[in-house]
């Protein structure tokens, strides 16, 4: 699976290990935390697609829900932790 780290520099590292399903998920999730930007979560889901954990309709339909578009009507103070929260949860059920 994908370790993922946040590096200096503003960059986030990801790389392959060997874990279990539930390691996987629990990284996942520990690693994005409580708020995550549209541009951090687009690194994410480039390396996600660059390691094959999700295909490409699934990166497009999750870089979709966590548009700022889409969360248009979410006050701007609050959009990461809704993304955040949204991002997760898609990335749980899909993996």
């Amino acid at each position: 699976m994908l370790k993922v780290e946040e590096a200096g520099g503003g960059y986030i590292r990801i790389s392959r290990v060997d874990l279990s399903k539930s390691e996987q998920i629990s990284n996942i999730i520990d690693k994005i935390g409580s708020k995550l930007s549209q541009s951090v979560a687009d690194v994410y889901l480039n390396e996600f697609l660059r390691y094959n954990v999700i295909d490409k309709n699934e990166s497009d339909m999750i870089k979709i829900a966590i548009s700022d578009k889409s969360l248009a009507k979410a006050p701007n103070d609050i959009r990461d932790f809704i993304r955040a929260d949204i991002f997760k949860s898609m990335i749980v059920n899909l993996i």
